[in-house]
């Protein structure tokens, strides 16, 4: 996959810099030891799911907060 610029910058952020909720930045954190976003995007929907208290509400939030930075669902 070839990276803009942007993105490029953007993986190496924390997934704090996505702007999602505490709770949700947390529970990667704790979790999935995901710390980065490059991190995030290695998950697969299915490692996402398994997250305790990520539904489908969670999930469609990381996946819009990651699309505003440049990458979709097919991204990763």
């Amino acid at each position: 996959m070839r990276l803009s610029t942007r993105q490029q910058e953007c993986v190496r952020e924390s997934v704090q810099a996505l702007g999602l909720p505490a709770r949700v930045v947390n529970a990667l954190e704790s979790r999935k030891d995901v710390l980065y976003i490059y991190q995030l995007l290695q998950l697969t929907p299915e490692e996402l799911e398994a997250v305790p208290n990520f539904g489908k509400k969670t999930m469609d939030m990381i996946f819009k907060a990651l699309a505003r930075h440049g990458f979709d669902r097919m991204s990763h």
